[in-house]
């Protein structure tokens, strides 16, 4: 867990890439872990996320980061009330 951080400024990098494979590991690592959901939640991964699904000119990216949202909420409600709070339902529309 030690190594989350690093993919932050993957995320925020200017390598199309990097920022999908970035993206693509913070789905594995969330996926059916509450502890890492939570984590992921009491940082700023989702804003990015939910950023990079809405702004990002790389399909691969913005596929890639919405299947991390998707992993995040699936079965934690305090990472679903996080992703309403920050109003992910008007990024996915």
């Amino acid at each position: 867990m030690g190594g989350l951080p690093v993919l932050q400024p993957l995320l925020e990098g200017s390598d199309p890439e990097l920022r999908w494979r970035a993206a693509e590991t913070v789905a594995d690592i969330v996926q059916n872990n509450p502890f890492s959901q939570n984590f992921i939640i009491q940082t700023d991964f989702l804003n990015l996320l939910l950023t990079s699904i809405e702004h990002d000119s790389n399909t691969t990216v913005q596929v890639k980061s919405l299947y991390a949202v998707s992993c995040l909420v699936r079965d934690n409600e305090e990472c679903l009330k996080e992703f309403i709070k920050r109003d992910g339902f008007s990024v996915l529309l």
